[in-house]
């Protein structure tokens, strides 16, 4: 048994509630009970977050269906515990809800009653990673674990006095509030980070990017923009920088030519085969997981990238990854790619295949790009036709090397904020279980020793819980 503070004690969970309090499951509801159009809501493990009501169930049952299977009306402040993951053990406060509610079996009930321990300390006591830890211990199942509420029922707290409950609430309470607000705050900087890499790139294809480079490279004559290019986008005829050209696809394209059909597998013999899955992110080949299939010779010669080749996704479930251009680079050099890849081999005396990936990822043409595959059927498409239509905007080699020299240093300032905001919400996402552990042992909030002690409360629970009434239990009414 964990040493405690002065005034703490252990008690098992099953003890922590008065007279009027329960410890239950939820009720047995099937299919056949609910009713769309009951008025009493039926909760779900869903709407169980870790330490927050997440709200998300839109079930119902009617009024007679309750009174007939003599059902636990859930009160505002029991805490409520998930007996089935993720996690598993998770629990969170009942909030006031506007109709009558009640909760499924694999949600248990636990009411303090007017004299037990405190719901919020209970509460946040559950969610913390020593008792997580030891719901795991007790769990039972293969495919999918749970937790029985006699495993839960025996598990044994260190339990502070009443009044330490509250101030441990408190300081929890407030402190992950501001944990909250944090983690709103960094995502919004990711969201913002997004943003700033799709203004890079359109401005990077309408000529923006480079402005002030043209001055001082090309002199002045050479930057003047039309008024109408401030705003509009590619396929709206937006007025381009001297010496920029308005081209398609097909009008750099050397070679653009489907994948192999054959099956792969995770073999260690023959050729790797570049799959959607090695698509990664900022136009990168992942070579994490490949596949393997045999190939003759004169298959190799047809399908062998080589660097500078763009792979592009043909066709995808997600409109969104339809046109989603990777860089063959040396790593990839001699690689073969599967049937919902093409490769697209561009004239490098016109165009670099970099500023090409570059324009590929761009807002503008993604737009175009969704627009064109996008399918009623459920799997989106795009053609080799249809690709080399796309619109390209082309400046002169020097200033594609330019622009491609940029928004690389760009993206690599954006990179580098990332990480460390990935960092910042990893120390974020430590923090509340640190909190918790704290709690947990005693040190979060000082002692006062002036609080009646934890022995006190807990035996008042043990007499007037033998002095009440002794009731038909649940399970037993139903039976009957």
């Amino acid at each position: 048994m964990s040493k405690i503070p002065k005034g703490w004690a252990h008690a098992k969970l099953e003890t922590l509630y008065s007279a009027d309090g329960i410890f239950s499951d939820g009720d047995w509801i099937e299919s056949k009970d609910q009713d769309p159009n009951g008025t009493n809501r039926l909760l779900q493990l869903a709407d169980i977050g870790d330490g927050y009501f997440l709200d998300k169930s839109f079930r119902f049952v009617n009024d007679q269906k309750f009174s007939l299977l003599n059902c636990t009306e859930i009160l505002e402040g029991d805490v409520l515990i998930a007996r089935m993951p993720d996690p598993l053990g998770r629990a969170c406060l009942a909030p006031k809800l506007p109709q009558r509610s009640l909760t499924v079996v694999d949600v248990a009930i636990f009411r303090s009653g007017k004299h037990g321990v405190l719901p919020r300390w209970l509460m946040h006591f559950l969610n913390s990673p020593v008792i997580r830890a030891h719901i795991d211990s007790n769990a039972s199942g293969t495919t999918r674990k749970r937790i029985s509420r006699g495993n839960l029922s025996s598990m044994v707290l260190p339990v502070p006095p009443l009044l330490e409950q509250g101030r441990i609430a408190d300081k929890l309470d407030s402190t992950f509030v501001r944990v909250a607000r944090c983690r709103d705050r960094l995502a919004r900087v990711e969201s913002l980070l997004q943003r700033f890499r799709q203004s890079v790139l359109t401005t990077a294809m309408n000529g923006r990017l480079t402005a002030d480079w043209r001055t001082s490279v090309l002199g002045s004559r050479k930057t003047q923009l039309s008024q109408k290019a401030d705003s509009k986008s590619i396929q709206e005829n937006e007025e381009l920088p001297t010496d920029w050209r308005r081209i398609t696809l097909a009008d750099v394209t050397l070679d653009l030519r489907y994948g192999t059909s054959k099956k792969c597998s995770y073999s260690d013999d023959g050729h790797v085969v570049l799959r959607i899955p090695n698509m990664g992110d900022r136009g990168k080949i992942d070579l994490s997981n490949v596949k393997r299939a045999e190939f003759v010779a004169s298959e190799i010669n047809v399908l062998r990238l080589e660097i500078g080749d763009l792979l592009l996704i043909r066709s995808n479930g997600s409109a969104d990854l339809v046109g989603k251009t990777c860089l063959v680079t040396k790593k990839e050099e001699g690689l073969l790619f599967a049937g919902y890849l093409m490769r697209l081999r561009v004239s490098t005396d016109v165009v670099l295949p970099a500023y090409v990936a570059l324009t590929m990822a761009s807002p503008e043409l993604r737009a175009v790009i969704e627009a064109t595959s996008k399918s009623t059927s459920g799997v989106n498409n795009i053609n080799s036709g249809e690709v080399k239509s796309l619109p390209l905007s082309l400046p002169p080699i020097l200033e594609q090397t330019e622009i491609v020299r940029r928004v690389e240093a760009l993206f690599a300032f954006a990179d580098r904020i990332e990480a460390r905001l990935a960092n910042a919400q990893t120390a974020v996402d430590k923090l509340t279980p640190a909190l918790l552990a704290k709690a947990f042992r005693g040190e979060l909030v000082p002692q006062d020793p002036a609080d009646e002690p934890a022995n006190e409360l807990l035996k008042r629970l043990v007499a007037e819980r033998e002095a009440a009434p002794k009731t038909k239990s649940k399970r037993a009414s139903k039976t009957a």
